[in-house]
């Protein structure tokens, strides 16, 4: 039995609790398979019967696992982290308890205490991702995605947000337990170019979120080659760039750091993603249920040239629209083309609008010459629709019709009316971890995996790539490990790099300048040659 969701929030339940799965962990039926096909579905009951959820007889209480005492309590080696966790697809042994049914799955009540030799960790914790070189292809580039989970400086001395209030660390404690574990992974990650999601949108001034993220993540890096600066958006064209400055208008946004001895900034690029003004929903009795006006952020998009030779790389950086919130889409009856509030293909609340944004993107790097690196958080999994129309697309490989949004815009211009429209068209970019790790992922809800942060490459770099991977520091551990003080009792608080955020990082190695002497590209060879690699590690 292998653990596919750890100690934590059971939304069924309402409760925490643990979740088991035979064999293996539990894949998003939408990783591997198109959306809605016959895998899909396949998928999803399989993991269904694979299913096994761990209670405890009562609730558990703030802080603590019932049935492991020694839970996140001791660092014997005094490094700053425990040698007690849980991480997803480790295997448990040696539990014992009784087999009940509730809730519509089957639930062992454990009445034996377990420790952390009840686990095989198929999936240790790691100090840095694991990526392969070869002699004869090294890298000069490394690029990665890093989601900061809400890294606000605002409330403690930072610049204003003038978008929204406050989603991050509730106090000064949790923030600079945040704020050190997130420097803790960034120093491990060794990334020359990182693209992050959810960092705060206060601006580029001194007291920026991301300026604050930038010195101190220099002041712990002794090599002066080895440190970073931030790309800055001269959002108001005034000629400088300061508090007053935005990508978007939310809350959160996008960033860029990177390496000037690495690379050096060309352009900076900011792509306007859709926004809908769509017909309300009202439910039979006249209430307003979806208002449709929705909106998504802005990709960040600088161009660099890369040091050391001639070639030229834009960095596309996304954060696409969540799944949680429905729009038109979503809440209207079928009658009126919505799914009537349905899921009924399991990619969650707005995927026609994250089509819309697919396409606005493809359409706007296209404009852009040069090789392209398109990363982030999609809010979509492996095979969902606007991975696809970014992919590979076409209705006979997938045997589905893809549609966009309706009523959206971007900027004041109508991207798609009153019908939405049918996409029949792909991007050709080429999903590196989705080919090198089909089975890979970054994201953890409920006992599902599957990757929502994705790197895409134009054709132009598939020579050029030598590893890629998700680095599991962040879905793989326990909730209670991250810096909320909320539900952790008298748990102790580490500063480590684990559970830093709710995504894994994901990480690529370019061989960027040397690229053209045997580099092996995204072809049969190429992928079988990297799993070959994979399962002899």
């Amino acid at each position: 039995m292998r653990v596919s969701r750890t100690f934590g929030y059971d939304y069924s339940a309402r409760r925490n609790n643990m979740v088991l799965a035979h064999e293996r962990v539990n894949l998003h039926p939408n990783q591997k398979y198109a959306a809605g096909s016959d895998e899909a579905k396949a998928q999803s009951e399989d993991n269904s019967l694979r299913r096994l959820f761990v209670e405890s007889p009562t609730p558990a209480a703030n802080g603590v696992v019932p049935y492991y005492p020694e839970f996140g309590r001791s660092d014997v080696d005094q490094d700053g982290s425990t040698e007690d966790y849980i991480r997803i697809n480790d295997t448990l042994f040696g539990i014992e308890g009784v087999i009940g049914y509730s809730y519509g799955d089957y639930r062992l009540y454990v009445t034996s205490t377990i420790s952390k030799d009840n686990f095989v960790r198929n999936t240790p914790r790691t100090e840095q991702p694991n990526l392969a070189e070869q002699p004869w292809n090294k890298k000069d580039l490394r690029l990665a995605t890093f989601n900061v989970l809400n890294y606000f400086t605002s409330p403690f001395g930072g610049d204003e947000n003038r978008f929204g209030s406050n989603r991050g660390a509730s106090n000064l404690g949790e923030f600079e337990v945040q704020q050190e574990k997130i420097l803790q992974a960034l120093l491990r990650l060794d990334a020359d170019i990182i693209g992050l999601m959810e960092i705060e949108n206060n601006g580029f001034g001194d007291n920026g979120a991301i300026a604050q993220l930038v010195n101190e993540l220099n002041a712990r890096v002794d090599n002066r080659k080895q440190r970073y600066e931030f790309v800055s958006v001269d959002s108001n064209q005034d000629g400088v760039t300061d508090a007053l400055d935005a990508v978007g208008t939310d809350a959160i946004t996008t960033g860029v750091i990177y390496r000037p001895s690495k690379v050096k900034l060309k352009q900076v690029n900011v792509i306007e993603m859709p926004r809908q003004l769509a017909p309300e929903v009202l439910d039979d009795d006249g209430k307003v249920i979806e208002d449709g006006k929705n909106y998504q952020r802005n990709t960040l998009a600088p161009t660099f040239k890369v040091k050391g030779g001639k070639e030229k790389l834009t960095v596309a950086v996304n954060h696409f629209k969540s799944k949680r919130l429905q729009m038109l889409e979503d809440a209207a009856p079928e009658s009126e083309g919505g799914q009537g509030g349905q899921d009924i293909d399991q990619q969650g609340s707005c995927e026609a609008f994250r089509v819309a944004a697919a396409v606005a993107l493809g359409d706007a790097l296209a404009q852009i010459k040069g090789h392209k690196v398109v990363l982030g958080d999609f809010n979509a999994y492996g095979k969902e629709d606007p991975m696809l129309v970014l992919t590979d697309y076409t209705a006979e490989q997938y045997g589905k019709v893809i549609r966009a949004a309706r009523n959206t815009f971007i900027g004041e211009d109508e991207q798609f009316g009153d019908q939405g429209a049918v996409i029949d068209h792909n991007y050709g970019f080429i999903n590196v971890l989705g080919e090198m790790h089909p089975d890979g992922w970054s994201y953890s809800y409920n006992d599902e995996v599957g990757a929502l942060d994705h790197i895409l490459i134009s054709p132009s770099l598939s020579k050029r790539v030598v590893d890629a991977t998700e680095w599991h520091i962040n879905a793989a551990e326990s909730t209670l490990f991250d810096y909320n003080d909320e539900y952790k009792g008298d748990l102790p608080k580490y500063q480590d790099h684990y559970r830093s955020s709710d995504h894994d990082p994901a990480v690529i190695d370019l061989n960027i300048n040397g690229g053209s002497v045997g580099v092996f590209a995204l072809s049969v060879l190429g992928i079988m040659g990297w799993r070959r690699r994979q399962l002899s590690r």
